[in-house]
């Protein structure tokens, strides 16, 4: 085989490697809860090392935590589905791993918890 076929297998070699690692990070979370409810004030903690076995290969902060919460306004178009959750719920993750899911508010929330795993490598 010439040297040009090789370098252009290699390329697409690599480029679908690259796609299936982007498939793999928007797949399955690693963990998910749906219709929990926290408390006024309550926060939750997940350790993405529990449940991700390669994550000495990745820098954890570049995990992807999600987090809807349940409309409770009856007037709204999106009355009890679960929406964006940035002005009662605080996401935040260190580099070890940990996940903090905090209700800022002062009222209990309905919430569905997503935490994906890590994309960029070391």
């Amino acid at each position: 085989m010439s040297k040009s076929k090789n370098k252009l297998i290699t390329a697409v070699s690599d480029y679908l490697a690259k796609v299936e690692e982007k498939l793999k990070m928007g797949g399955t979370p690693l963990f998910y809860e749906q219709n929990v409810t926290m408390a006024a004030g309550l926060a939750r903690q997940y350790d993405i090392k529990t449940k991700f076995s390669e994550h000495a290969l990745f820098h954890l902060m570049s995990a992807r935590a999600e987090v809807l919460v349940k409309n409770k306004d009856s007037a709204s178009e999106t009355y009890d589905m679960f929406i964006n959750s940035e002005a009662v719920i605080a996401t935040a993750i260190n580099a070890d791993g940990i996940v903090k899911i905090h209700n800022t508010s002062d009222e209990s929330q309905v919430v569905v918890i997503k935490i994906f795993t890590p994309s960029v490598k070391k």
